[in-house]
């Protein structure tokens, strides 16, 4: 295919989701895409006169971003449309634009480019050619429609092998490192920075935590290790601290003492050592993604022995929020939405919710046949997304756990399998990492909220991929077991 071919308006095709992201796609043929515009605000000048009269500037103030409008054109035929059925609907909706210069139209799934626009709705409809007293032409309806900023634009991707002396398992990454504009210091754009947490050799050997550097291209083990001999750092998070950042690390379970976290604000020179309380041996993170960070005063972590932990000072100190009450197996992930609603999943099939922050937990409803859940996103006040240890199935639930549903036949669904990690973007984009008993890994990303997924093609080998950080709908690092003799790291970018 020809990289550099300009594509054209009959590649287009158009996809509306009535019901919102996770539900059933409905091809729009025969409907014509007029302009889309997408207002990003405006500025106005702050100005003053200097001592000479003339005008200097000192800033300026933006206004928010406008409504997004476009337009969709349709041939009318006898029965009711798409479009018509959504014209008094108080319900947003979603308009997907796909471009696929192979044609193949009528296939979410076969775009070399396409962008959504969320929460949509109708704002006008004209009826053109309904009758006329002379001339025959065709019946037409404009439909007007406006939709939220931001419309997100979505490509396919490639992926690459990054260079790392590691030569053990990377079990976490992570990346806190946000944008900043040249007039508040060094020009910096998101994800400029990574950490990731490391196995530990036997003893005397201790876990590295390597810091990515130059969007994730560059890798090496900070200066100091935080962890004694032996242990494994199993989860990895940062955040903003003060005027810099906090690195914090969770230690595996230990089998004869209590779990530790250890944080860092300077980027791995030195590290302090925290208890997380006063459990008993044996507690700590098992899995990658079992500590989640909201802020400096958020702060969660998922433990063996049916432990849910939270701090409210940058890892400083830490309290049970659940003392092995609802369950006694290990908790696997722990993911919050916002700093009331929670989910967490245990290597038993449990998963567990909170929507006040924690101060109580309770068990919901089953997932059926599922006994190993491993991963957890929560990516609205209503859905939640799990996978399991056990049979590469990923669940969702639409009423935050009271019933799940299977999403069975998602592109490369496989039996004998382990979905290690997710990270959602957006109730829209949501990546996640699965493992074949081979092991083989694979990563999937969605942009429909999780009705169809797709694979990221061409990825180099691997011996199981363990975590997944998604920097935006287009671009995400994963990380894994060795292949090699060296950890494996994997950047994903739009092709190019």
């Amino acid at each position: 295919m020809n990289k550099d071919a300009i594509l054209t308006a009959k590649n287009g095709s158009l996809f509306v989701q009535p019901d919102g992201p996770n539900t059933a796609l409905t091809w729009l043929g025969c409907h014509g895409l007029g302009t889309v515009s997408a207002p990003k605000g405006t500025g106005t000048l702050l100005q003053c006169f200097d001592e000479d009269g003339v005008w200097e500037t000192h800033g300026e103030t933006r206004t928010p971003p406008g409504m997004i409008t476009s337009q969709v054109t349709i041939a009318v035929k006898k029965t009711m449309s798409v479009l018509e059925a959504l014209e008094n609907s108080k319900c947003k909706f979603t308009l997907y634009v796909n471009s696929d210069p192979c044609g193949r139209l009528n296939n979410f799934g076969g775009y070399a480019r396409g962008f959504a626009l969320p929460y949509t709705s109708v704002s006008q409809v004209d009826d053109t050619g309904a009758q006329h007293h002379r001339d025959d032409t065709e019946y037409t309806q404009l439909f007007s429609m406006e939709s939220w900023p931001e419309r997100f634009r979505y490509f396919n991707l490639s992926p690459e092998r990054q260079a790392t002396t590691s030569a053990l398992a990377l079990n976490d990454i992570f990346s806190c490192a946000p944008a900043v504009c040249s007039e508040c210091g060094e020009a910096k754009n998101a994800c400029e920075d990574y950490y990731g947490a490391s196995d530990s050799a036997a003893g005397p050997a201790t876990a590295d935590i390597l810091h990515g550097t130059n969007y994730g291209i560059t890798w090496a083990a900070t200066a100091t290790d935080p962890f004694g001999a032996g242990l494994h750092a199993m989860a990895i998070r940062c955040f903003p601290w003060g005027s810099g950042t906090r690195v914090l690390a969770g230690m595996d379970a230990p089998a004869a003492a209590q779990g530790m976290v250890a944080y860092s604000d300077n980027a791995g020179t030195t590290w302090t050592i925290v208890n997380i309380g006063g459990a008993a041996a044996g507690h700590g993170v098992v899995h990658g993604g079992g500590i989640f960070v909201l802020d400096a005063y958020h702060i969660w972590l998922a433990s063996a022995a049916g432990y849910i932990y939270f701090s409210d000072d940058g890892g400083v100190t830490w309290t049970a929020q659940e003392a092995g009450v609802i369950a006694v197996t290990d908790y696997s992930q722990i993911d919050f939405l916002d700093k009331n609603i929670g989910a967490a999943v245990t290597d038993a099939g449990i998963v567990i919710t909170t929507q006040n922050g924690g101060i109580s937990w309770e068990a919901a409803t089953a997932v059926t046949g599922v006994p190993n859940l491993m991963s957890v996103e929560v990516v609205s006040p209503n859905r939640i997304w799990v996978g399991t240890a056990a049979t590469g199935d990923i669940w969702y639930s639409e009423d935050f756990g009271d019933t799940w549903n299977v999403r069975a036949g998602w592109d490369g669904g496989f039996a004998a399998a382990s979905i290690s990690d997710f990270h959602a973007v957006s109730e829209h984009v949501i990546w996640f990492t699965a493992n074949t008993a081979g092991p083989v890994g694979a990563v999937y990303r969605t942009v429909n909220g999780g009705f169809t997924w797709e694979a990221v093609a061409d990825l180099p080998t691997n011996a199981g991929l363990n975590a997944v950080f998604a920097c935006s709908e287009n671009s995400a690092v994963v990380v894994g077991e060795p292949e090699g003799a060296l950890a494996v790291i994997i950047k994903i970018e739009p092709q190019a």
